[in-house]
């Protein structure tokens, strides 16, 4: 028969069942040669799902799952804590487990030193925080060096009363002073009796020896203790308590990672004084590695000789401020006994005049800018012969102001060479 003929086409073949799909046509009662006119659906009755059985709960993941993993709870136990209402046994157990896992966890994020970077960028890019003004930056890691006897320990005292003024806790290990000569110098500097008692924690002669229990009870000091900062004074002893060597960058890194680095997860600023050692007398004695894990680099040195009965001064200079932080290219600090103000320990800028080094460093400097000025674009070792003087200091000079942002000495390689101009704004 024809289509005219009154009959409808029967209806196209249905798609190819998918494995598994057996059944499907006689749940809906269709078939092939059924016109479409009479097929309908058939109801079929809902069929209840199959009881499954809950998994059990957890909180923790289980081994062979990602060790960083948090540990997460199902969330009615969420809700049921939030309402205040009563767990189960078996809630009350999971429950426990999932605060032991999230404690575990923090551990050994902290352990690794995983932070979430993207967050700190989301909060925004802030500059370093001075926990000391033009001194010592929050939450990093400053060397203080000089030769012995440079007023390396006062200038860190002096640091320590101001974080104490300004409510903060310090922690000082003390390896070459002793009780009786630190406590003169804070009773010299006048701070009070009752703020020493209530923020100064003092460690005379601590074994920092590297040992497990000497980590740990370091730890805890912390913990307890919530320090702002924390002075080492000095390097080499605790290097030499712990059996290092402090010509070796492994030994020195291996300390540091021992004592100052759980000190700085913390946001604690730390501050170790050295000395200075060998002819090198612009870094500190020993592996270069000290260097390396320092921020900041303080070099200290006497201006004027200074005693209990005799007023001199000092100077800091910044070496090395990988933060760029806020620390002045010189300082300059009275010290010592006037007869009109006592024992006086302060800022000052009188003490230029007295630091021939500084004096000297001003006057080559002129003389480069005149050089340059007069005939640009010449090589350092040219530069250094045109300016005169000591050529070795006058090569360093150059190569210092040379790296210096703000200076107006620039340099430009030419060639196999490097050439040097002054440019004015």
């Amino acid at each position: 028969m024809t289509h005219e003929e009154g009959f409808s086409p029967a209806p196209p073949p249905p798609p190819p069942r998918k494995p598994g799909s057996e059944g499907l046509a006689e749940q809906f009662d269709w078939h092939p040669l059924r016109p479409a006119e009479a097929s309908a659906p058939v109801p079929v009755p809902i069929q209840p799902k199959p009881s499954v059985a809950r998994p059990p709960l957890k909180a923790v993941p289980d081994a062979g799952d990602d060790p960083l993993a948090c540990p997460t709870l199902p969330m009615d136990l969420f809700f049921k804590q939030y309402h205040g209402e009563a767990f189960t046994p078996e809630e009350e157990e999971v429950w426990a487990e999932y605060e032991r896992g999230l404690a575990e966890y923090e551990r050994r994020r902290s352990r690794l030193g995983l932070v979430d970077l993207a967050e700190v960028m989301r909060e925004g890019a802030t500059p370093p925080t001075m926990l000391v003004p033009g001194l010592i930056v929050e939450a990093d890691h400053t060397v203080v060096y000089g030769p012995k006897e440079q007023a390396k320990t006062w200038l860190a005292l002096w640091s320590a009363a101001f974080v104490m003024l300004a409510g903060g806790t310090v922690v000082w290990v003390d390896k070459e002073m002793g009780r009786k000569n630190l406590a003169d110098r804070l009773v010299s500097m006048g701070v009070d009796i009752d703020l020493v008692a209530d923020r100064f924690r003092y460690l005379e002669f601590p074994a920092l020896d590297g040992s497990t229990e000497s980590r740990a009870l370091w730890e805890a000091l912390f913990e307890y203790e919530e320090p702002k900062m924390v002075v080492v004074d000095a390097q080499t002893e605790v290097l030499a308590d712990a059996g290092l060597n402090e010509n070796s960058g492994t030994d020195h890194a291996r300390w540091n990672g021992w004592y100052i680095e759980p000190a700085r997860r913390r946001g604690v600023s730390t501050v170790v004084l050295d000395h200075t050692g060998h002819d090198e007398k612009g870094r500190p004695v020993g592996t270069r590695q000290k260097g390396a894990s320092a921020k900041v680099e303080l070099q200290v040195g006497i201006v004027k000789p200074f005693s209990r009965d005799a007023l001199g001064s000092f100077k800091v200079t910044p070496t090395k401020n990988t933060v760029a932080a806020d620390v002045p290219k010189v300082q300059f600090f009275e010290i010592g006994f006037d007869p009109e103000r006592g024992f006086v320990f302060e800022p000052t800028m009188a003490a230029l005049a007295d630091d021939s080094e500084l004096k000297w460093e001003l006057e080559q400097a002129d003389k480069i800018r005149a050089v340059l000025l007069a005939a640009p674009d010449l090589s350092k070792t040219a530069l250094a012969e045109k300016v005169g003087g000591n050529k070795a200091k006058t090569l360093r000079l150059i190569a210092r102001l040379a790296d210096d942002p703000n200076s107006a000495l620039t340099s430009a390689a030419s060639g196999a060479s490097v050439r040097y101009s002054w440019e004015e704004s």
